[in-house]
């Protein structure tokens, strides 16, 4: 969407920031909380982080989307994780979030963090490259097509490896700076309007060879 592509204000980040009363410095993992999506290496790995980060130098946990009771087996159960992993006072949840303020959000955050375990393409992953955000995910399905070599990648079971990787990224201002760049640079390829004048070129290559 041409939304994750335009400058962001100072003064949109601040109604943003205010609107979710965001932490001054924090992680991001938003895309949805279905168990496909591993919330709960987000949560884990986060717990992991805690025990290697200096002191001080831990930023908040931010996640976005739906937070489904726990009886639902399609989903992970969010709040009753924090609760376990004792993170109520890391970690906000902010539950549905308008698309108009995602592209802030994502901005805003250090890092956004989505380690799915299956994508049919990886959306937010193009999203959060789009705005320059360095993203941490899986070599799964059709993630690698999308990131490339401008996100990092991590393994979708070991809590442990997401919490290096995490503290690798945020104490190397290069590698950030790096993977926001490409990031932009690579999300650039798949613009709307770029497909669809590809595809009708397809189509009307197809169609002059039929005749």
């Amino acid at each position: 969407d041409p939304i994750f592509q335009r400058e962001i204000s100072l003064a949109e980040q601040g109604r943003v920031a205010l609107k979710y009363q965001l932490p001054e410095t924090f992680l991001y993992h938003g895309g949805g909380t279905e168990i496909r999506k591993n919330s709960e290496l987000v949560l884990r790995g986060y717990k992991a982080l805690q025990k290697i980060m200096p002191a001080g130098h831990l930023p908040k946990l931010v996640i976005s989307g739906f937070l489904h009771d726990s009886s639902n087996k399609l989903a992970t159960p969010v709040m009753d994780l924090i609760s376990e992993l004792e993170l109520e006072d890391e970690v906000l949840t902010l539950g549905h979030v308008p698309q108009a303020d995602v592209p802030v959000l994502y901005s805003l955050a250090k890092l956004f963090l989505y380690p799915s375990r299956y994508e049919g393409f990886g959306l937010p992953v193009l999203e959060a490259m789009s705005v320059g955000i360095p993203v941490i995910t899986c070599r799964v399905s059709s993630i690698p097509e999308v990131g490339g070599e401008a996100v990092l990648y991590t393994h979708s079971d070991d809590p442990e490896a997401l919490a290096r990787l995490i503290k690798k990224t945020l104490s190397d201002t290069e590698l950030e700076e790096r993977l926001s760049e490409s990031g932009k640079l690579i999300a650039k390829n798949f613009r709307w309007h770029d497909f669809s004048e590809a595809l009708l070129k397809q189509t009307l290559t197809v169609c002059h060879k039929k005749k």
